[in-house]
This record gives C-alpha cells, sequence and structure tokens, in this order.
C-alpha cells in the first residue's frame, strides 16, 4: 500500500464504526502494545474552543523544550495536519507506513474501525515511535466513547466551551452533552473547566468529577481581564501577568487561560519566558483567522449557534456597528436557523455557498434561513468568489463549516 493507496483506504472507512464503544479500538491497540498507554497526554474535550486550547497548550509547551504531538480534526488543507510533532505534520510517508500495520492488525481480527479511530491508531503509533515527551489530545466527538478516550491516565484534562451540538448523538440538552464531554474524566486525574461555563455544565463536571476524586480548576472570570481585542492584537491581564495573544477573537483569552491552567494542573515545567513566548506564536487557523486587516477579512470555523453568537459578538468588537459581508456555508445536520438568528443582524449581505462535501446543506436552502436578516445570493466556492472578497472595499466574515474554511485557504494557497 503506497501513500495514495493509505489516503484512499482511510477516506474509506465508515464515520461511525460496526460497533459501538471502544473494545474494537482496544483490542487493535493491544496488539499494537498499547502505545498510548505508554504517553503523557493532555485530553481535551468540548463543543468551542477545544482546538485553540490544544493548540496554545501545545505552543507554550514547544516554547518550553519539550518534543509535543498534538492531535487535532478536522483537517484544513492537508490530511497530514491532523497529527504533527513540534508544528510538523506527520510525513505521507510515515503515515502509509504505520497505516499499513495498522490495517494489518484489524485484518488479523476480523475488525473494521471507524475513520476516526483508525487515524486516532496511527497517530498514537507515531507519537510513541517518535518519542515524543508529551501529547496533546483533542477530542473528535463527545468525548465519553470518543476513539481519544483509550487513554488510560493523562496528566490533565480540560472541558472548554459546552453547547448544543451533534444533538443526534450526544443528547438534546446541555446537560446531556456535558456528561458525555466528561466522559474523558479520569480516577485521580485534575480537570480544567474554560472560564464562563453554564451552571449546568458545571454542576455535571462536578458530580462526575466527585465520583473520580478529580480535582476540578475553575479558572476565575474576575481573574481575567481582556485588554484589547481588535483585528491587530488580542491582550489580557490573568493573574496579575499581562499576555499578548497570537489568537484573534473575543472569547480566545478564555481559551489561552484554559490552556495556562491546563499545563499548571499536569504538573510539567514551563517558564515565565515559555508562556509569553507560546502564546504569541501560537497558530490555530480558521478560528478569527485575519486573512486581511484593513479592510477586514475574517475566517472563522463558526458552524453552531454557541460559535456563531461568539462570532458575533468579536465583529461587535472589531466593527462596532458597522455590518459586514458574510459568506457561510453549512453541513446539513447543523442548526442553520440558529446560526442565520445569531449572525444575520452583524451583516449587509449574505452570500451563501455550498461546501465540496457531500454532507453540505445546499446554499439555496440557506438562503431562506438568512433572508429575514439581510439580503441574500448564492455562490461557487471558486477563485472568482475570492477575487471578488478581495476586491470588496467593506468588512468580510467567512464563516461556518470547516470544509468551507478548508476549500478558502486551499484557494489561498493556489492563487499566491
Amino acid at each position: 500500500m503506497n501513500i495514495q493507496q493509505a489516503l484512499t483506504y482511510t477516506h474509506s472507512l465508515k464515520r461511525l464504526g460496526k460497533t459501538p464503544g471502544l473494545a474494537c479500538l482496544q483490542a487493535v491497540l493491544a496488539k499494537l502494545g498499547n502505545p498510548q498507554n505508554k504517553l503523557r497526554v493532555l485530553h481535551v474535550a468540548g463543543t468551542n474552543g477545544k482546538g485553540s486550547v490544544c493548540a496554545v497548550t501545545a505552543s507554550i509547551l514547544q516554547a518550553a523544550g519539550y518534543k509535543v504531538g498534538l492531535f487535532t480534526s478536522p483537517f484544513l488543507v492537508s490530511f497530514y495536519e491532523r497529527m504533527q510533532i513540534d508544528s510538523k505534520p506527520i510525513p505521507a510517508e510515515e503515515y502509509a507506513r504505520l497505516a499499513i500495520r495498522v490495517k494489518e492488525i484489524t485484518d488479523q481480527l476480523g475488525e473494521e474501525l471507524s475513520q476516526f479511530a483508525f487515524i486516532t491508531a496511527v497517530a498514537f503509533c507515531y507519537f510513541y515511535e517518535q518519542n515524543c515527551d508529551v501529547v496533546v489530545l483533542e477530542t473528535g466527538l463527545g468525548g465519553r466513547l470518543d476513539a481519544t478516550n483509550v487513554v488510560k491516565n493523562p496528566l490533565a484534562t480540560a472541558i472548554t466551551a459546552v453547547g448544543l451540538d451533534h444533538t443526534d448523538l450526544l443528547g438534546d440538552t446541555i446537560e446531556k452533552i456535558a456528561a458525555e464531554k466528561c466522559g474523558i474524566l479520569k480516577q485521580n486525574v485534575p480537570v480544567v473547566l474554560s472560564p464562563g461555563q453554564s451552571t449546568q455544565v458545571i454542576a455535571v463536571a462536578m458530580e462526575r468529577a466527585a465520583k473520580l476524586n478529580c480535582k476540578v480548576i475553575l479558572p476565575g472570570e474576575a481573574a481575567l481581564v481582556v485588554e484589547e481585542i481588535t483585528p491587530h492584537a488580542t491582550r489580557f491581564t490573568y493573574g496579575g501577568q499581562t499576555y499578548a495573544l497570537s489568537l484573534h477573537g473575543g472569547y480566545q483569552p478564555q481559551n489561552a487561560v484554559t490552556a495556562l491552567e491546563l499545563i499548571g494542573a499536569s504538573g510539567l515545567v514551563v517558564t515565565e519566558q515559555a508562556i509569553q513566548n507560546g502564546l504569541a506564536n501560537a497558530v490555530h487557523p480558521a478560528r478569527c483567522q485575519v486573512l486581511r486587516k484593513e479592510p477586514l477579512i475574517l475566517l472563522d470555523g463558526a458552524h453552531n449557534p454557541q460559535g456563531a453568537t461568539a462570532l458575533a459578538g468579536t465583529l461587535q468588537s472589531f466593527l462596532g456597528d458597522q455590518k459586514a459581508v458574510g459568506v457561510c456555508g453549512v453541513m446539513s445536520d447543523k442548526a442553520a436557523k440558529e446560526l442565520a438568528s445569531a449572525m444575520g443582524n452583524r451583516l449587509c449581505n449574505l452570500i451563501a455557498v455550498t461546501p465540496n462535501t457531500p454532507r453540505a446543506l445546499p446554499a439555496e436552502q440557506l438562503t431562506e434561513q438568512f433572508a429575514t436578516f439581510c439580503e441574500t445570493t448564492t455562490a461557487a466556492v471558486d477563485a472568482a468568489l475570492l477575487k471578488n472578497l478581495w476586491d470588496e472595499t467593506r468588512p468580510v466574515v467567512i464563516f461556518g463549516s470547516l470544509y468551507l474554511a478548508g476549500e478558502i485557504l486551499t484557494l489561498l494557497e493556489e492563487l499566491k
């Protein structure tokens, strides 16, 4: 199996495995020597913000001199982004080699992993073989039954902002979803709850933590003071120390504080200078990513009501009452009506697009949700759309599915 065949096989695997639960993946990993249990892991779950927390955590630890594995999902431009060591994606030939190894084991066992479980198994093998000092691990979906939850003894865990998303799989209330996310908590392992969690989420987490004797760390919102949120800079003060953050968006200081507390709970040693450098150099594309400052072009993967509400708040910080041109594309299983309600009043008009995936909501249907708030049109995601956005003299915000964000970033690379 060569590089292309390895990718083709990976993409041929089903989104959900044949057998619910983690038993199949655990059997495969046992045959592989249980590499996940030989790693020092920081495990992060949540609805919104978990990717940013992982990116900031990895950046700080890398600045402190650790060899850092980072596992995130989904990818934006290159599939190999999903597993990185010290900010470098896994080489294609390494992925192919390890994919062959994992497939051989699944064939021997007569099992078929879900696509995410297969990729997770490859990542654990890669990080172990490369002798990572620490691995920052982002859940894919939920927590309790997520493939990443085969890790037995993480150094620490974190739960970022919890909201209504994937309700068909995780439950239709905040409490049910929080219970699934808190499934990553482990006996005697500290857990950080990001600032601003709802009382329902805190209650669920506290109950779960009490059963497992987990120390719960609740960063105080009063100790977090946002100094500046603009397209040019993000600055905040926490615990009397002022920090400059490379990531944009009104919600990013909360994510940064969660990362700081996660590292503190882990027992890993970092210097103040490493924290400053890590915050200043963290990279997380398509999360309030400023593509152009004047006039503003903003790219954000806000695809659920909570994320859209946060994005609307960021636009208020950036633009005041000025409205932006919106470009949006979402999946058919997302709450498009709620997305429109949160963002519609921030837009002078909306260009609806259909992301290039079978799961996408047709642009024509998306316009119906935004029509009561602003003028709507449809367009294809292509070089002509990108040129029109770059010629636009008004602010532009591109939001919705990360599939759309990936298409935009790919087009940008091709047009350079």
